[in-house]
């Protein structure tokens, strides 16, 4: 897992930090413009007053900045016959300008603004010094302060934004996953449901056969015995997959018809050439009866991949290969298409879908674009021996049709 970014440097400084800067800093510039007021031979408390007028609104600059930007007209106002006490108290002003300008909606902002281009103007006026073009660099600095303060809120603004966009898609896309997970394990249970029925009926039909002749044909009633016991275990295994996946509240109907297996894809294969793509099935191993779960679910990923060529990758043709291995089942699916980009798949329940059906019988499921083009979609089934039920039941039907 990748470590997690760390912040920038400034993003690391904690607000007691900032505090405690912005108080050095307010010392600092207290310690030169009493100097520099002192020089101009004003009176102690006219001294003390400036001092206070510039230096406060460096200390309660970052938490109220449109009132420490208040205090600027104040010392802009203040009769001391000169210029210097309004000079100085410019920097501090720009900086809570600054701060109002990045963090205080439009109406202030605006309001700030204009006060900072007309406030160093007033200044010769409330001093007797009419020397208005040494009021520019005052406003210049002023309205530099802030457009840079509303230019990095803007983009905090913005930031903000994108990240709440992009939380909400997250948030929408796992809610989407999980109902389109949901819906398809609702879909597996019926089907499941379908599986586990038609064994339950097997075994009903054939409890009732061998009870008819187990007083007559021992070896009769012996065999049905053996079947309903091979079916029992195969309804027990699909029952206990059954419990793990979510089930609708109405169910519909099961039918009692077999689900499509692995006997079904050269139809299947038909059925896609129809649709425009022609499709090579491959079979390697020796070919068995395996479980009617896995059965099913190795048709439905083959059926879904299938779907997912003929709609999306453009490809003439694909190839489905069948593996029979000792103890598993291997399908690869593969087409030279246009290929699909998973971060951008189509709505619909494929990939998911497929994904469910694997990771459900302890598979494992692989999809993605091939790297000499196209597409191609790998599975593998664990294998457990399977009843031959099947051969069962057509041997009971047999038997009972000719009683």
């Amino acid at each position: 897992m990748p470590a997690e970014p760390r912040p920038p440097l400034l993003h690391r400084v904690r607000p007691r930090q900032w505090d405690g800067l912005a108080l050095a800093c307010a010392l600092v510039f207290g310690l030169v413009t009493w100097g520099t007021l002192a020089h101009q031979r004003l009176a102690v408390a006219v001294v003390a007053i400036g001092t206070l007028l510039v230096v406060i609104p460096i200390v309660i600059g970052r938490r109220t900045p449109v009132a420490a930007f208040a205090l600027f007209p104040v010392a802009v106002a203040l009769p001391v016959g000169t210029m210097a006490l309004a000079g100085l108290a410019v920097a501090p002003a720009a900086y809570v300008l600054y701060l109002a300008a990045a963090s205080r909606g439009a109406r202030t902002r605006a309001a700030l603004l204009a006060c900072g281009t007309v406030l160093p103007f007033l200044a010769p006026l409330t001093t007797g010094v009419h020397k208005a073009g040494a009021s520019f660099p005052s406003a210049m600095l002023l309205v530099t302060a802030w457009t840079v303060g509303y230019a990095i809120g803007e983009r905090r603004r913005y930031t903000a934004q994108v990240v709440r966009y992009h939380a909400g898609l997250a948030q929408a896309s796992a809610q989407k996953a999980g109902r389109e997970a949901a819906e398809e394990r609702m879909r597996i249970a019926r089907e499941l449901h379908d599986v586990v029925a038609h064994s339950m009926s097997l075994i009903t039909v054939q409890a009732g056969y061998g009870r008819l002749v187990a007083g007559s044909e021992p070896e009769e009633a012996a065999a049905a015995l053996a079947t309903i016991e091979d079916a029992g275990r195969a309804a027990l295994t699909e029952m206990r997959r059954l419990l793990g996946v979510l089930r609708e509240e109405n169910p519909e109907a099961a039918s009692l018809a077999p689900a499509p297996g692995l006997a079904a894809l050269p139809t299947l294969a038909e059925q896609t050439a129809r649709a425009g793509v022609r499709v090579s099935l491959i079979v390697e191993g020796e070919e068995r009866q395996l479980a009617a779960g896995i059965e099913l679910a190795a048709y439905r990923i083959v059926q879904e991949a299938l779907t997912n060529v003929v709609r999306h990758s453009g490809a003439p043709s694909a190839v489905v290969g069948v593996t029979y291995e000792p103890d598993a089942l291997t399908l690869e699916i593969s087409d030279r298409g246009s290929g699909c980009d998973l971060s951008q798949a189509p709505t619909g329940h494929g990939i998911v879908g497929m994904r469910e059906r694997a990771a459900m019988y302890e598979g494992w499921f692989r999809a993605g674009p091939r790297p000499d083009g196209g597409f191609r979609v790998m599975t593998r089934l664990p294998l457990r021996p399977a009843p031959d039920t099947a051969t069962n039941a057509t041997n009971f039907t047999n038997a009972a049709s000719t009683a």
